[in-house]
């Protein structure tokens, strides 16, 4: 079995409202519709791969059902994304389609990811139906999933991404993926949108991160402003920095000068041996950085637009005895705590025993074995930053005023809107200037790690709420009309009229994609590409999309929702008709002068029907009107027409006809009828 083809879906499509994948399988062979014995013996080997946090089953579903293989490899695709944090669980077996193939189709969050997961999982499910027993206990399928699982790493976003992409889903703001290779996102649509990669947002400054990034630059800033670090000096080669630590004094600590998140940090070194190590180490990366070591509890203070979100320390992972356990038997305790994982997401890491564990215990005098007596504590590395096991404690409530302030302060000075100060003390609840704290260095990137570890404050919903505060889904307002021979007049006469409500919209028609009026490309509009143009751009605050049908049958849709969602004439194709209907979400509009359009009010359960007509003397539309319901109409003779709105029982009158055909250069009424029906379900303006 092999993939023939694929198709990603990036919104709702015919197979589910969700972003789905369909993958065509050529079986080659395989019966791989078929669910018996031997395909449930496969889908057992598979399970049995899977460490225990993760299934092939679902929530109340009986382990061990017999699946197919086309069963097997939809499920397995959705646990290699849920290793990663994302909750999915919907798929289909489609139908046989031409030459015998196989259709799946199954969720996923980030195309890459879901992409990869489906080939690998197509991958694994035919080498678990081809081995045998004897194969299969050398252990070759497990190498085959660690090397996927390692393959799915390089392509996911980091997890302090994916943190944010988590609380933008909670809080239904849209977001998408820019570059699959550099991480780089976008949160909500046109003028609200906000881009970040990692811990950048758009608004970081570029001179306060490479400013942020030299550890000797920034140093100086903060202590030419009388804010407390430690002594340092800057060296390029071995000997100055054997020299610089005795200048200093022991014990120091050395690191590359423009590198962060620890990395080739040596801490606490006492001799000028230890000192020449380490240099060796950190000169890979470039100029070295010698510095005073201060002795202490290293927190971290999250400063955002100049205010302390939160606070927390990091502690080393330890052991305490009880005068009975092993230190592999209390580290096995600490494992079974339902908060420590195996996933970059579980907020503790479980302590894995390597060599820097061994080392360390061995230093104090112990090894695995090793009897504690009663409350004696053991550490299990000699700084936090050499495992991923360490703990977290919330300091927020407990920071002094004063260290808040000059943590502020310190990110002020440097320019970040978004800064991790790393600020060392023996006591964070009194005053820098009482018990000697220092500020270690200050992070452009900053990851909450320490503080989700610490269970304290939701510093991804602070940041998001920041640039999207409660209230605000980081949506512009979006009118859909389904594809029609007047659709795209329809779709700029409601531009032109959102033009003079102030607005800035972007309409995108067959004809192309214009941002008021002006034309940004001739590339057809009306398929995903066209919403995603009107979405991207930094300037619209509206949008007004003309959306076929036929192509949302074969590609899907580039929104989720939309305002207002109208139909003019009878589509082409009722299923995608129906799609684009269901992502209404106040009001749909329909032509009630053709019948087979006015049908469709059944399909709209939930919505208000907005009915268009020019001709409403009698029927649905007068009756609709007297209970209190939405209309556009046409009223009078045909000299002196008028458009006539009505909901809730009050009439406006909009325009003479005529006044728009001479303003507008539109002569079709349906087309403004249509215009003001878009423009009253987006704005609510008469």
């Amino acid at each position: 079995m092999r993939v023939r083809q694929y198709h990603v879906f990036k919104g709702p499509s015919l197979f589910s409202l969700r972003p789905v994948i369909r993958l065509t399988l050529d079986p080659e062979g395989w019966d791989i519709r078929k669910a018996d014995g031997q395909s449930g013996a496969v889908a057992q080997r598979l399970e049995s791969l899977l460490p225990g946090d993760v299934s092939l089953w679902d929530a109340g579903e009986q382990p061990g059902g017999a699946v197919s293989l086309a069963e097997c490899i939809a499920r397995f695709a959705l646990v290699l994304q849920r290793q990663f944090g994302y909750a999915l669980t919907e798929r289909q077996i489609l139908e046989a389609g031409p030459q015998d193939d196989v259709e799946i189709v199954y969720a996923y969050a980030e195309a890459d990811l879901g992409l990869n997961a489906g080939r690998i999982a197509v991958d694994l499910t035919r080498q678990a139906a081809e081995m045998s027993p004897a194969s299969e206990e050398s252990g070759q399928l497990s190498d085959l999933l660690d090397r996927a699982n390692e393959q799915l790493r390089q392509v996911t976003t980091q997890i302090l991404t994916r943190h944010t992409l988590w609380e933008a889903d909670r809080r239904g703001i849209p977001w998408s993926r820019i570059n699959y290779s550099d991480g780089f996102m976008q949160l909500g649509q046109g003028h609200k949108r906000r881009r970040f990669r990692n811990s950048y947002w758009q608004g970081t400054s570029y001179l306060a991160a490479r400013l942020a990034m030299s550890k000797i630059a920034s140093a100086e800033l903060l202590r030419s402003n009388g804010i407390p670090v430690p002594q340092h000096r800057l060296v390029y080669d071995v000997e100055a920095a054997v020299a610089a630590a005795a200048d200093i004094g022991y014990p120091v600590v050395v690191k590359p000068n423009g590198r962060d998140m620890g990395t080739a940090v040596s801490i606490n070194l006492t001799n000028a041996e230890a000192v020449r190590r380490a240099f060796a180490v950190a000169r890979r990366h470039g100029a070295v950085l010698v510095e005073e070591y201060v002795g202490g509890v290293d927190c971290r203070i999250t400063v955002l637009h100049g205010r302390m979100i939160a606070a927390s320390n990091n502690k080393v992972a330890r052991v305490v005895g009880d005068g009975e356990s092993t230190v592999q038997a209390l580290i096995d305790e600490i494992n079974s705590n339902p908060r420590r994982g195996l996933r970059d997401f579980s907020q503790l890491q479980k302590i894995k025993v390597d060599s820097v564990v061994l080392d360390t215990l061995e230093k104090q005098g112990c090894s695995l074995e090793s009897v504690l007596p009663q409350g004696k504590s053991v550490a299990l590395r000699a700084w936090w930053r050499q495992g991923k096991d360490h703990s977290s404690e919330d300091l927020t409530g407990r920071i002094h005023p004063a260290n808040q302030a000059v943590m502020e302060r310190a990110a002020r000075l440097v320019g970040l809107d978004l800064a991790g100060v790393d600020y060392i003390t023996t006591d964070i609840s009194r005053p820098w200037y009482e018990v000697g704290g220092v500020i270690n260095e200050i992070n452009p990137t900053p990851g909450f790690v320490s503080h989700i570890r610490a269970g304290a404050p939701d510093v991804h919903r602070i940041v998001v709420e920041e640039f999207f505060p409660p209230g605000d889904d980081g949506r512009i307002p979006l009118g859909v009309l389904l594809a029609a021979p007047k659709a795209a007049a329809a779709v700029h006469l409601v531009g032109r009229l959102l033009m003079a409500l102030d607005h800035c919209p972007v309409t995108a028609t067959a004809e192309g994609v214009c941002l008021s009026e002006q034309r940004l490309t001739r590339v057809p509009g009306t398929g995903a590409d066209g919403a995603e143009m009107a979405f991207a751009e930094p300037l619209s605050t509206a949008a007004v999309l003309e959306v076929s049908d036929v192509t949302a049958a074969r590609q899907g849709l580039g929104f989720d929702r939309a305002l207002v969602v109208g139909v003019m004439a009878e589509p082409q194709s009722l299923d995608a008709a129906r799609l684009v209907l269901r992502c209404a979400g106040d009001f749909v509009v329909l032509n009630a002068d053709l019948p087979e359009v006015a049908g469709l009010a059944g399909d709209v359960e939930g919505r208000r029907i907005l009915w268009v007509s020019c001709s409403p003397a009698e029927g649905q539309v007068q009756q609709h009107i007297a209970t209190g319901g939405a209309a556009v109409v046409l009223s009078g003779s045909a000299e002196g027409a008028e458009v006539l709105l009505w909901d809730a029982g009050e009439c406006h009158v909009t325009s003479r006809l005529d006044d728009f055909r001479a303003e507008t250069d539109v002569s079709d009424a349906i087309v403004v009828l249509f215009a003001v029906a878009i423009l009253y379900g987006m704005t609510r303006s008469v």
